[in-house]
């Protein structure tokens, strides 16, 4: 018998992260992450497709922390906290079978890792700080916690602290490459060079990286260099005339690929494909001719955060790599040729978060989530053109009344097409059923709503209200012009296109309540909350979630103020401290004395990114006025609570959203 959803049921969900497969093939490694109750956090299991038997095995139960990294024909390459492990150490997981034996204990821990091509070598992510080399932890010392002396904390950069990490701990991002079999360090990178990706070239000689030669918080571009496999010597490819990252290596090892952009909307430049001539450096843009879209995964859900993809995969002859692309809600796979030419192999209404892909076999494993699933494993074969389902998560869900989701279409004023999408009770048909309304605005700006199952949608359709939702000017998916069109503009066009997403839904469904209508976002969308509820008093109740009140002190609390304040409101420094009247004028806290509608506050203690006094600050101002409103305070948690936060305070989110919305609307 099926029943409705509850917040509890966020106990229940299975999620899917970090795939990789085989250059062959014939194995595919993934997580499967869930909830520990018992530590008020996650658990991570390795599960293991083996093409050729067909056989799906569990190869961990979720006791450790056990994070797939990279897998070969032999072996799973795992990032583990196992016995007295405090960081993410390397583990080999036989795929044979057996318990997952240690490659090496460094201090730090390994942030990320890479077969070399005959498996000799592994190449990872390590942090080390300036004037320091590779320790190890001893493997055989006695757990001891000794305290932790109180020291002062000197700031050496803009970028000092990042949400989800804290204050920085003055390590640089380092390549450590050392023997499989001895667990010898061969070489390792130095800082204050700093690397984010990096790939091995075919026949394993080489490395491409991308990062920088110094430390300069002020510079958003990055350097492609080529590192000797042998000696660890860096060469530069491309010298910070671009933000690229994710590089890989053609077939032959002539050609690097990367995905990157030259700023020119700063924050707002959607992402294209450039390609690389490994012998002299010579670098272009790949010109899409017909495909406006963003080559990236930029759907948004609260079932996970963005998940980690692959940079640009080669075709076997080289002639062609395969890319993500973000159209109108969708994230789907395609191929690009070196002459701009887009094919899409894997589309529909769909989100495509995370895969990768064996040219060997011509098979792309990827995890999809759409309205009804949170996410599937899916097999496409590229000879074919045939999808195979590889794994039925979260069974259980069949036993529940989802709601039902319709997307539809309308125009701004000033002409720009706008998504939006209805998502209605089940069992909500009768058209005498009048429903209650809760209008939803995303984060970013620069992101989208998808075709993605959303937990929290879900639940307020469960509570009986129709979920209304769409993408304003400024989010991605559908093309540059659409994507920067909400910069130094916030507040205008954007606001005027989220009333417009609504009063079309209202207008095209008869069902839905024009009198009963409730407000929420978080992040931007938070902002956005704020702004509404300064503006109009259409609304009954709003809930604004790790949000912005006031743009003048978000420039120097959040982590990313310094920056993205000057993007996105064209904000000069050198004026702005003269005049910031501009900042004034769209912080919703001068609003607040115009505010009607009852306000739920939530935020997270540890959000950096927007900074907890920006909900303050909005409080007090609302509860001096002797406003309706209230505040909740989410700890040990960050900017992120509503996708990976503690699940025990995700529940409660969910929960103080809802009975807001039934106590106001």
């Amino acid at each position: 018998m099926s029943r409705k959803l509850e917040p509890v049921d966020l106990f229940r969900f299975e999620w899917i992260t970090n795939v990789v497969i085989t250059s062959s093939g014939r194995f595919c490694a993934y997580n499967v992450k869930k909830v520990n109750p018992s530590s008020d956090g996650y658990s991570y299991s390795v599960c293991v497709k083996d093409f050729d038997r067909g056989t799906l095995t569990p190869y961990t139960q979720g006791l450790f922390e056990d994070k797939v990294a990279a897998i070969n024909e032999q072996d799973v390459l795992i990032l583990s906290k196992r016995g007295k492990d405090k960081d993410h150490q390397l583990y080999m997981l036989p795929i044979a079978g057996g318990e997952a034996k240690p490659l090496l204990k460094i201090k730090g821990g390994v942030q990320s890792a890479r077969f070399s091509p005959d498996g000799r070598y592994v190449a990872a992510m390590v942090k080390l700080k300036e004037g320091e080399g590779i320790a190890f932890e001893d493997r055989n010392a006695a757990e001891v916690s000794p305290k932790t002396p109180l020291e002062p904390y000197e700031v050496k950069r803009l970028h000092y602290k990042q949400d989800g990490v804290g204050l920085w701990d003055q390590a640089f991002g380092e390549i450590a490459f050392f023997d499989v079999d001895s667990g010898e360090v061969q070489w390792h990178t130095i800082p204050p060079f700093s690397f984010h990706d990096f790939a091995f070239s075919p026949d394993g000689t080489k490395l491409v990286a991308s990062g920088k030669k110094s430390l300069d918080d002020r510079n958003f571009f990055d350097s492609l260099f080529l590192i000797e496999a042998a000696t660890g010597k860096i060469h530069t490819l491309v010298d910070e005339q671009l933000a690229l990252f994710s590089p890989n290596f053609s077939p032959d090892g002539e050609w690097v690929t990367a995905y990157g952009h030259d700023m020119a909307f700063q924050g707002a430049t959607q992402t294209g494909l450039y390609l690389v001539h490994v012998p002299d450096g010579l670098h272009r843009k790949i010109d899409l001719k017909e495909f406006p879209f963003s080559l990236s995964a930029e759907g948004m859900s609260d079932m996970r955060s963005h998940e980690k993809i692959p940079g640009p995969l080669f075709a076997p002859d080289g002639s062609r790599v395969l890319v993500p692309y973000s159209a109108k809600g969708t994230v789907g796979l395609a191929v690009v040729d070196v002459h701009g030419k887009v094919e899409v192999l894997v589309g529909g209404d769909q989100e495509i978060f995370t895969y990768d892909y064996s040219s060997e076999r011509g098979v792309i494993v990827y995890a999809a989530t759409n309205h009804r699933s949170p996410n599937d494993l899916f097999a496409y074969t590229m000879a074919s053109g045939a999808t195979t389902p590889i794994t039925h998560l979260n069974e259980w869900l069949d036993d529940c009344d989802l709601a039902t989701t319709a997307t539809y279409f309308t125009r701004s004023k000033d002409g720009l097409e706008l998504q939006g999408w209805v998502m209605k009770p089940s069992g909500s048909a009768s058209p005498n059923r009048k429903l209650p309304v809760i209008l939803q605005v995303h984060g970013g700006p620069h992101a989208m709503f998808s075709y993605s199952f959303s937990f929290e949608f879900q639940l307020l359709a469960a509570a009986g209200y129709a979920v209304v939702y769409g993408n304003p000017r400024g989010s991605s998916g559908y093309g540059q012009d659409f994507v920067k069109a909400c910069c130094h503009d916030y507040g205008g066009g954007d606001y005027r296109d989220v009333m417009k997403i609504l009063d079309a839904a209202l207008a095209q469904d008869s069902q839905l309540d024009s009198e009963r209508i409730g407000v929420t976002g978080g992040s931007y969308g938070g902002f956005m909350t704020n702004w509404i509820v300064g503006h109009t008093d259409r609304f009954k109740a709003a809930v604004t979630q790790r949000s912005i009140s006031n743009w003048i002190s978000f420039y120097g609390v959040s982590d990313i103020g310094y920056f993205f304040t000057e993007w996105e409101h064209h904000f000069s420094l050198d004026k702005g401290w003269t005049d910031p009247s501009y900042l004034w004028q769209i912080s919703p806290l001068r609003y607040a004395k115009e505010v009607k509608t009852p306000l739920l506050i939530m935020h997270g203690e540890e959000d950096l990114r927007c900074p907890i006094e920006q909900a303050e600050q909005f409080y007090v101002a609302l509860a001096m006025l002797g406003k309706t409103v209230s505040f909740w305070r989410f700890p040990k948690a960050n900017h992120d609570l509503s996708r990976n936060g503690p699940p025990e305070l995700r529940v409660a989110r969910y929960q103080k959203m809802i009975d807001w919305f039934q106590k106001f609307v």
